[in-house]
């Protein structure tokens, strides 16, 4: 169950079907639940952090589902949702529901399962404003951190472009979502630890990191001189624990994607390098799951290529590009 959490994409259908044909009746489930929990406090309690503490239970209550014969479909029908477009339509002031619904056609139904309702009205009020500038930001200080949340139409090279500006200011992104509906619109969340308290101990940088992320992804400033300035203070510092760099793909773990997994070295501008190793290759990121134990990166993607999950041949290029550029 903890592997599930931390190297699967828990609100993928097929992997919870997979979990609970493994786990097989809801007592057993209640159980093993428990046991996990135990298990990873008394291994080392501060390796439980919140966030997975809440996927534990997000599996849990999938799984549960699942062994109740209640699974959900894959994409959002917005016209389906009547007590969610209500509790939009009510906290967005009245919008008109005509609007609600096309934001929210073609959103995975993970969509629903990742984020509450009141933070999808938050997105939703987000959205109105793209008609007023092509890119909306939101960052906001959690109890570990921060969030930042992005909305813009879809382009090559986004989700990597995103995490070279944190990795340039020295965010250490714990978790990341990214969706995209139906008309292309892209919503990408990045949870990310503050190591030096940048934005913590000086208000006045958050306005000039919104307004870095801004230039470099309209395109006026660069991210290849913000990196490399971070990177070379970084790599000056060998690291305590060396870790072998392992590159796995699963084309059976998803029904419409091909599963890539990725184990190495933790350091600044790694997931940059790699999502812009998959954009090179023409790869689609559906849904990234980032996580961090100690030094040791555990990466996982679920990707697609023209739609279509990755071919044979895909597979071992991006192997081999993968291995060069983190290696």
């Amino acid at each position: 169950m903890s592997a599930t959490v931390q190297r699967r994409d828990i609100f993928d259908p097929t992997t919870v079907s997979a979990f609970a044909a493994t786990v097989g009746t809801l007592e057993r489930l209640q159980r093993l639940c428990l046991l996990t929990y135990a298990d990873i406090h008394a291994v080392n309690p501060e390796a439980l952090t919140p966030w997975k503490a809440e996927m534990l239970w997000q599996l849990f209550v999938a799984t549960a589902n699942h062994l109740s014969r209640s699974l959900d479909r894959d994409r959002l029908h917005a016209s389906d949702e009547n007590s969610l477009l209500e509790q939009i339509h009510t906290a967005a002031g009245g919008a008109p529901r005509a609007e609600i619904e096309r934001f929210l056609e073609g959103f995975p139904r993970r969509y629903l399962a990742v984020h509450s309702a009141a933070e999808i009205a938050g997105h939703f009020t987000l959205y109105r404003k793209l008609g007023s500038a092509p890119l909306q930001t939101e960052l906001k200080a959690e109890r570990h951190g921060f969030s930042l949340t992005l909305l813009t139409a879809d382009r090559p090279r986004l989700f990597s472009t995103i995490a070279g500006v944190l990795a340039a200011w020295g965010m250490n992104i714990i978790k990341a979502d990214a969706f995209a509906n139906a008309a292309g619109v892209v919503l990408d969340t990045f949870h990310f630890a503050d190591l030096h308290r940048t934005l913590e101990l000086n208000p006045s940088e958050v306005d000039r990191f919104q307004k870095s992320l801004s230039d470099v992804l309209s395109g006026k400033a660069a991210l290849e001189p913000l990196l490399q300035s971070r990177e070379s203070a970084s790599r000056a510092r060998p690291p305590k624990v060396a870790v072998s760099t392992a590159v796995n793909f699963d084309d059976a773990a998803s029904t419409h994607s091909t599963l890539l997994e990725i184990v190495t070295q933790d350091r600044p501008g790694l997931l940059y390098d790699m999502g812009a190793a998959l954009a090179r290759l023409d790869c689609n990121i559906e849904v990234a799951l980032i996580d961090t134990e100690g030094q040791k990166a555990i990466d996982v993607f679920y990707l697609t290529s023209r739609g279509k999950k990755l071919d044979a041949q895909k597979r071992e290029v991006l192997r081999e590009v993968l291995e060069g550029t983190i290696g």
